[in-house]
């Protein structure tokens, strides 16, 4: 049998990047959790992670959060929503983590994420990105329950060939009193500081 996967994930984030760094430390404090520190883990956002409300996401075509996404270790985020092609494109070579969308998937060894159905792969363990009521495993296709901005869904899967089992499934708010970050804290920085600079420059 293949080693467990726990899958962490996130979404609606919605352009709350100070948000991030206390999301990062909560996230690193749960894989230490003797449940999950065995396991093979990934971290998946599935969606709005940016919202044309946000003054940053707007200067930046959707990119600003996807780039902490990608200091904090994100494998994929669902960017259907927000992301525009000029985002898409300019993020080419600068992120490691997969842009997920109705033409674009990810998949990794016996892993798939994707954003609907018709892009299954038959024979590996396919993650929709489009939340569900409920964390359910139908044959070889994953669907994860919807969470807000400051909750992290859990699910974790056994995998023994072409079997796929889920084991656990959880939802659990950010305690309030978690500390930030310091490295994730300073590229949120970083970004806003970027972000000002472009719209700046946009509007002279």
């Amino acid at each position: 049998m293949e080693k467990p996967l726990t899958i962490l994930y996130t979404a609606n984030i919605r352009g709350d990047l100070h948000l991030l760094p206390r999301m990062f430390a909560f996230i690193k404090h749960l894989k230490r959790d003797t449940r999950i520190a065995p396991t093979r883990v990934l971290l998946l956002d599935l969606g709005n992670a940016c919202a044309p409300s946000s003054w940053h996401c707007a200067v930046t075509g959707g990119r600003s959060t996807l780039i902490v996404l990608d200091a904090m270790g994100y494998a994929a985020a669902d960017v259907s929503a927000y992301l525009t092609d000029e985002g898409r494109e300019k993020l080419t070579g600068m992120v490691s983590l997969a842009l997920i969308d109705a033409v674009h998937w990810w998949q990794s060894d016996a892993l798939a994420v994707i954003h609907r159905t018709e892009q299954m792969h038959d024979n590996k363990l396919n993650i929709i990105t489009q939340a569900a009521d409920i964390t359910r495993l139908d044959g070889n296709v994953l669907h994860l329950a919807a969470v807000d901005a400051r909750q992290i869904g859990i699910a974790q899967i056994a995998l023994n060939g072409d079997s796929y089992t889920l084991f656990g499934d959880d939802i659990l708010a950010m305690p309030a009193h978690t500390f930030p970050e310091p490295t994730i804290a300073a590229s949120v920085e970083f970004v806003i500081s970027e972000a000002r600079y472009a719209q700046r420059r946009r509007d002279s």
